[in-house]
């Protein structure tokens, strides 16, 4: 889901049902086809362990090093990304930052999230790269921590035909 503005499906389901769980969204300024530098993923950390209840329990372990994720998109690709970084940062930090003004600011972006994170992992900054950052709060409701993994994309393949629907859009 991605809204007007990032507080659209915090506490709303896509079909705008209020709820207090709300969706997991993509973060409003982001290009919907994820090919921005870094495409900012938002779900609430649920006691029950959905949406994104398990990134801190279960991933902060050093053995998800190398780690590996997919997302599939409506246009029928599937996009891999690698664990680059797995770290505890605050709402305002600027691993938010999803567009950057020359390659130098995003190589130092990428260097900073590699030095930051939990367990060293085997990828390393790339100026052409592409990232997906899931972020979740870390604490109790109202923090201003919050538990992210950069993962850093790695392949891209078309699994299928784009949804019908989408292609009158």
């Amino acid at each position: 889901m991605q809204g007007i503005d990032n507080n659209t499906y915090l506490h709303t389901l896509p079909d705008r049902t209020p709820n207090y769980g709300g969706s997991i969204s993509l973060d409003a300024a982001n290009a919907s086809s994820f090919t921005d530098q870094n495409s900012i993923l938002y779900g609430h950390n649920m006691a029950d362990g959905s949406m994104f209840g398990r990134l801190s329990s279960r991933y902060a372990d050093k053995s998800f090093k190398d780690h590996s994720f997919s997302l599939f998109l409506l246009d029928g690709t599937r996009h891999t990304y690698v664990f680059y970084s797995v770290l505890s940062t605050c709402s305002g930090s600027e691993i938010y930052t999803w567009h950057f003004g020359s390659d130098q600011s995003f190589l130092r972006w990428q260097e900073k999230r590699r030095a930051e994170s939990l367990y060293m992992n085997s990828e390393m900054p790339s100026d052409h790269a592409r990232f997906v950052t899931l972020s979740t709060c870390n604490g109790s409701a109202g923090t201003s921590r919050r538990f992210v993994i950069i993962g850093k994309e790695t392949e891209v393949i078309t699994t299928q035909k784009p949804a019908s629907w989408r292609s009158s859009q």
